[in-house]
C-alpha cells in the first residue's frame, strides 16, 4: 500500500473535517433546495391526499421581480445594510479582540461582558428588549427625549462636513453611528475568532521584530495582519450569512410577512427565498474571491 504524503494526509484531515457538512448537504439541504425550486416553477393545488403540481416555469420569478410591489426594495435595502454592517462589523471585533488581547486585570471579566452580545442576540432575550421597547412606549418617551436632547448637543454629520470630509463618508459614519448597538449585537462570535487568532502568533515573532526595532505599527501590518488574514475571510464569510439570514434583514422580514398572510402562497414564497439565496450566494463568491487574494497562510 503506497504511503500517504504529507500533502495527501493533510487533505485527508481536511475531508474529515468537512465531512458533517457534505453527509447535511447531501442529505438534507439538496433536498430543501430541490423541493424549494420544485415548488416555485409549480403551482400548488391542496387537494385530499396533499397536493399537487403544475408546471408554470418561471412566472412566479418574473412576478416578483418585474411586478411585486416590495420585494425589490427590500432586496436593495438587505444588501446596502449588508454592505454598510459587514465592514464595520469585522473591524470592530478585529480591534476590540487585540485589546482583549492585551495583558491587565480583569481580562478574563472583560472579555465575558464583551462576549454577551451573543447571548443577548438570542429569542428570548430579544422579546424581552422588545417588551422593553413597548413597556417605554407605554410609560412615555422620557428616554428617547433625552437622546435626542443630547444628539441636539452635538451633530456629528454638521461637525465632520465643516471639516470638508465627503458628503459619501459622512453619510457612512452616520449610519455606523446610528446602528452601533446592531454593530456590537452582531460582532460576539466574530472577536473569538479574531481573539483565538492573536494568540496563535508566537510572542518570539513580535520579540524579533522588536529587536530590529521595528514599531507597533510595522508589526501590526508585517506580523499580525498576515497571520490572521486567514481568520479575516473566514470572519467576514460568517459576518455576511449572519447579516442576510437576520431577523431584521427586510427581506427576511418581506418573506415573514408574506407566509403570515391571508392567502399564503408556498410557489410565491420558495421563489423569494430562491432569488434571495441566489443572490447571496453570488455575493459570497465574489466577495471570497476577492478577499482570498490577500490571505496569506503560513508554512
Amino acid at each position: 500500500m503506497k504511503k500517504l504524503t504529507e500533502r495527501g494526509r493533510r487533505s485527508l484531515t481536511g475531508y474529515a473535517f468537512i465531512s458533517p457538512f457534505i453527509v447535511g448537504f447531501f442529505l438534507i439541504f439538496s433536498y430543501a433546495v430541490l423541493t424549494s425550486v420544485l415548488f416555485a416553477t409549480s403551482e400548488i393545488t391542496i387537494n385530499k391526499s396533499g397536493y399537487a403540481l403544475s408546471s408554470v416555469g418561471i412566472d412566479y420569478f418574473k412576478e416578483i421581480l418585474l411586478v411585486h410591489p416590495t420585494y425589490n426594495r427590500s432586496l436593495v435595502n438587505s444588501i446596502r445594510s449588508t454592505v454598510v454592517n459587514v465592514p464595520l462589523v469585522v473591524l470592530f471585533s478585529f480591534f476590540m479582540a487585540i485589546m482583549l488581547n492585551q495583558e491587565f486585570k480583569g481580562r478574563s471579566l472583560i472579555r465575558v461582558l464583551f462576549f454577551t452580545p451573543v447571548i443577548l442576540s438570542t429569542g428570548v432575550l430579544q422579546k424581552i428588549d422588545n417588551f422593553a421597547d413597548i413597556q417605554n412606549g407605554l410609560s412615555g418617551s422620557s428616554v428617547s427625549t433625552t437622546i435626542t436632547q443630547s444628539a441636539g448637543i452635538f451633530d456629528l454629520s454638521t461637525f465632520l462636513l465643516s471639516l470638508d470630509i465627503a458628503p459619501q463618508v459622512v453619510i457612512y459614519i452616520n449610519n455606523a453611528v446610528e446602528s452601533i448597538y446592531e454593530i456590537i449585537n452582531m460582532s460576539g462570535i466574530q472577536m473569538l475568532v479574531f481573539l483565538m487568532a492573536l494568540q496563535s502568533i508566537s510572542p518570539s515573532l513580535y520579540e524579533a521584530s522588536s529587536m530590529e526595532g521595528a514599531t507597533t505599527w510595522d508589526n501590526m501590518w508585517k506580523i499580525t495582519f498576515p497571520l490572521v488574514s486567514p481568520y479575516l475571510l473566514t470572519v467576514s464569510v460568517y459576518t455576511i450569512i449572519d447579516s442576510f439570514t437576520s431577523y431584521n434583514n427586510p427581506v427576511m422580514q418581506e418573506i415573514q410577512r408574506v407566509s403570515q398572510g391571508s392567502l399564503l402562497n408556498y410557489s410565491q414564497l420558495s421563489a423569494m427565498a430562491l432569488i434571495y439565496f441566489a443572490i447571496m450566494a453570488l455575493l459570497l463568491v465574489i466577495i471570497t474571491f476577492i478577499l482570498s487574494k490577500t490571505v496569506f497562510y503560513q508554512d
